[in-house]
C-alpha cells in the first residue's frame, strides 16, 4: 500500500494525511515550518513484522536500511520515483 510522507521540519517524518490533525501548518500540498517548505513524497508501507524488528533502531540506522519511521511509529520505504 502506498502513502505520502512529508518531512516535519524537526528531523522526522509525518504522514501527509495526519499532518493537519497533528497540528502542522500543512495546506495539502506542502508543510511549512520556520520559513521552510517541505513537499510530500510517495512511500510504501512496510510489513508489520518488520516494524517489530526495527522498533529499537535509531533514525540513522533506519535510513541506512532505506526505512523511514513517522511520528505515529509506522515504518515506510521510499519509492524509487520519489
Amino acid at each position: 500500500m502506498t502513502s505520502f510522507l512529508v518531512k516535519n521540519g524537526k528531523g522526522g517524518y509525518v504522514e501527509a494525511l495526519e499532518a493537519m490533525r497533528l497540528g502542522y501548518d500543512y495546506d495539502g500540498y506542502s508543510l511549512y515550518h520556520g520559513g521552510l517548505r517541505f513537499t510530500p513524497f510517495e512511500v510504501e508501507t512496510v510489513e508489520p513484522h518488520l516494524d517489530a524488528h526495527q522498533s529499537c533502531a535509531t533514525v540513522s540506522e533506519l535510513e541506512e536500511s532505506g526505512l523511514l519511521r513517522t511520528e505515529t511509529g509506522r515504518l515506510y520505504r521510499r519509492l524509487p520515483s520519489s
